[in-house]
């Protein structure tokens, strides 16, 4: 089952045994796509594999070496391995970076600790307010 990830770029997707291994796979960094003898030094891939199989759609076969694994870096800096057939293909999306400009007038210099505090309760923690 081909995936295609570019290493080094970000990602958010869903994976079809979320029951087992989550499904907080937002801005997930891809360190590499490899085979199965190379992933089981990261993780135990035949175990997961018996875990997962259930979860996965009709006609992925019943073999942990028969699809590559992706080696990922999750939003909290923990390094996981997901197989390929794990995860909902329809789910993936590129996550592109942008820098939004806000100006908000007609506010006093102490509204800056309510506004950076907006920010940080809806999960924007890189930013910075200029007052002037």
């Amino acid at each position: 089952m081909a995936i295609d990830l570019v290493v080094g770029k970000q990602y958010n997707f869903s994976l079809y045994p979320a029951e087992i291994l989550g499904s907080n796979f937002k801005n997930v960094q891809i360190v590499g796509v490899v085979s199965a003898a190379l992933a089981q030094a990261y993780a135990d891939i035949v175990a997961l594999h018996v875990q997962v199989f259930p979860y996965l759609p009709a006609g992925v076969e019943n073999n942990h070496a028969s699809y590559d694994y992706v080696i990922c870096k999750t939003s909290t800096g923990e390094t996981t391995v997901i197989g390929t057939a794990w995860i909902n293909q329809d789910t993936i999306e590129l996550v592109e970076s942008a820098t939004i400009t806000v100006v908000i007038s007609d506010v006093v210099s102490s509204d800056q600790t309510i506004i950076a505090n907006a920010l940080r309760v809806n999960g924007f923690n890189a930013f910075t307010i200029k007052v002037g």
